[in-house]
């Protein structure tokens, strides 16, 4: 285990921004792209798509004739027998739970938000009775993965502050230079320190040209807090053909083009008591940073689907990488807070941009229809994280940074489950679904804390209802309930030559996920 948390320490101080001054954790993550943000914007854990495919857990891999299977398994298109349309409005409510590093639960952080989960349309333009039997083609949208979640923490009391970092973290840096362009345009990675500086958190007061802080005293008590908002989503196009060949063997291909929003704000405080021995005593600061990850990006997929015998169904689809272009863009902002007024200042904004890939990703599934009383479906899905890869020209930070994700993250594996039954014939139907993911981080490193929360394990249970209107239109209605564990995380950390250690602790997170969603589809 010691060379285990060794070489993660080695491996992050390496890659994570700043780290040749030995820092990390959240607040030292915000300035640049780092291997647990991919992670995140890459988990698929949730299932979304349809009511129908949503209320049985999204085994549907095997299934086909809804709109959902353009972005799981393209073949399903060559099941439709007839053209349709359809439109899935969704409403989502968000609890995390978090707990601080000295064991306080701090309670229910909640978001609602109102979004489509699906709006499609499939074709049929073909129907014979030759070796081809049926042609579809489908346009769709579907949320592939949703963002928005709020956390707060109250820390407790604490012996260090960030302050700590700062002043390591220019340790080296000329005093005469703190206030030059040249820094203030290139130094984003430090910005932090240099903020601090500014606002008089730290100062240059050393005897030997360290930096020092007069605004908090040794033996000061210093109460900390963390806001963490995360909000956006990334959306999918597929544009998808299905192909049936004697209502036997189905082939499907598509091409999805995603489009990514993801926000992150970090608000950081401190309170300070028993100060009055600082030259300068503060009574607080507060430490904002906003990060923000727009991009599109495109991948493809492809099925099959074989029907042995009438009732069952056996499907497999390869989802190659989602290859994504993005722009990333941070600021922030610092406030101390003295008795006799508060100082502030602010960092440029700074953009870039990257590219990278995402996980590829193998489905399975097999599904029996009982008649007319009901199916079972069953699916599994592998996907490979420690398969992503950042691209580009910058060929150091690219190996560096694919290094640690490599050393991070493994394949996990994710198994979905969905009954439908119709016991008051052909009109209503009743839908029950389950899904589970395991972790995408090494069960040793699991253990460790992480710069960013990131989801280790998934719990999903669903439930639905569907009526037929008619012959050419129908409703379903669904609930899904997802929980979603993530790794411990730092706010702030910082091991020192002599192993002293200035940390804030290692928060935990949970969140819970309930969706209500609503399918009003057409026949034609």
């Amino acid at each position: 285990m010691k060379k285990i948390t060794f070489l993660l320490s080695a491996v992050a101080m390496m890659v994570t921004q700043g780290a040749a001054f030995g820092q990390t954790g959240l607040l030292f993550s915000q300035s640049d792209l780092t291997p647990t943000d991919l992670a995140r914007i890459s988990f698929t854990g949730t299932q979304f798509g349809t009511a129908r495919s949503m209320g049985m857990g999204g085994a549907f891999t095997s299934l086909g004739a809804d709109l959902t299977t353009m972005s799981l398994n393209p073949a399903g298109l060559g099941m439709y027998q007839s053209s349709e349309l359809g439109i899935t409005p969704m409403i989502s409510i968000t609890k995390s739970t978090n707990t601080d590093p000295i064991g306080i639960t701090n309670g229910d952080n909640t978001k609602t938000r109102f979004s489509p989960a699906n709006i499609g349309t499939a074709i049929n333009f073909y129907q014979g009775s030759g070796g081809l039997t049926s042609f579809t083609f489908g346009v769709a949208y579907n949320k592939v993965a949703d963002f928005n979640v709020s956390n707060s923490m109250q820390h407790g009391s604490n012996s260090s502050s960030v302050a700590d970092l700062f002043m390591r973290q220019l340790a080296g840096t000329s005093h005469s230079s703190m206030n030059s362009a040249t820094f203030r345009n290139t130094g984003i990675d430090k910005w932090g320190a240099l903020m601090a500086y500014n606002t008089y958190l730290i100062d240059a007061g050393g005897t030997n040209g360290e930096y020092i802080s007069d605004a908090i005293a040794n033996n000061a008590v210093i109460y900390q807090g963390t806001i963490l908002n995360t909000r956006g989503s990334i959306g999918e196009y597929n544009f998808a053909a299905g192909f049936n060949f004697q209502n036997k063997l189905y082939l499907g291909f598509s091409v999805g083009v995603q489009d990514l929003l993801f926000k992150q704000t970090v608000s950081y405080t401190e309170s300070y008591e028993n100060n009055s021995g600082a030259a300068d005593p503060a009574v607080g600061m507060f430490y904002g940073q906003s990060y923000k990850i727009t991009g599109t990006g495109v991948n493809f997929k492809v099925g099959l689907t074989y029907r042995p015998v009438d009732e069952l169904r056996i499907g497999f689809a390869v989802h190659t990488p989602t290859y994504m272009n993005t722009t990333h863009s941070y600021n922030a902002g610092m406030t101390v807070y003295f008795p006799d007024g508060d100082n502030w200042d602010d960092s440029p904004t700074d953009r870039y941009d990257y590219d990278f890939s995402t996980p590829t990703r193998l489905l399975g599934g097999i599904s029996y229809t009982f008649g007319n009383i009901g199916i079972l479906a069953v699916d599994y899905e592998r996907a490979w994280y420690n398969s992503m890869r950042l691209n580009g020209d910058d060929i150091d930070y690219r190996w560096g940074f694919n290094d640690e994700v490599k050393y991070l993250f493994k394949g996990n594996n994710t198994i979905r489950a969905g009954a439908e039954v119709r016991p008051f014939g052909p009109d209503v139907a009743l839908r029950a679904g389950f899904t589970y993911t395991d972790s995408m981080v090494d069960i040793d490193l699991a253990r460790e804390a992480y710069d960013s929360p990131v989801p280790r394990q998934n719990i999903g249970a669903s439930g639905g209802i569907g009526f037929r209107l008619g012959r050419l239109s129908y409703l379903d209605l669904a609930y899904s309930f997802n929980h979603t564990r993530y790794t411990d995380y730092y706010v702030y950390h910082y091991v020192t030559s002599a192993n002293a250690v200035w940390d804030s602790g290692n928060p935990t997170q949970k969140t819970d996920r309930h969706s209500v969603v609503a399918t009003l589809g057409f026949r034609f």
